[in-house]
């Protein structure tokens, strides 16, 4: 705990919030490849698709 009593102080760093934002995406994509090849394709293979073919446009979007 810090000195203002929060146990995990990064929570509300704008950081930790893109990440979770991003993690979520990312789960999103997951299921959407799932369900088209109608399997579990798995966090590395939905991250890595997800990476190269919609981050750089998430993240301008973010930034406006």
């Amino acid at each position: 705990m810090d000195s203002t009593g929060q146990m995990f102080p990064l929570q509300k760093s704008s950081l930790y919030l893109v990440w979770l934002l991003e993690q979520r995406e990312i789960n999103l994509n997951k299921w959407y490849l799932s369900e088209r090849v109608g399997f579990d394709v798995g966090h590395h293979a939905a991250k890595f698709d997800w990476e190269m073919r919609f981050r750089s446009a998430w993240i301008s979007g973010l930034q406006a």
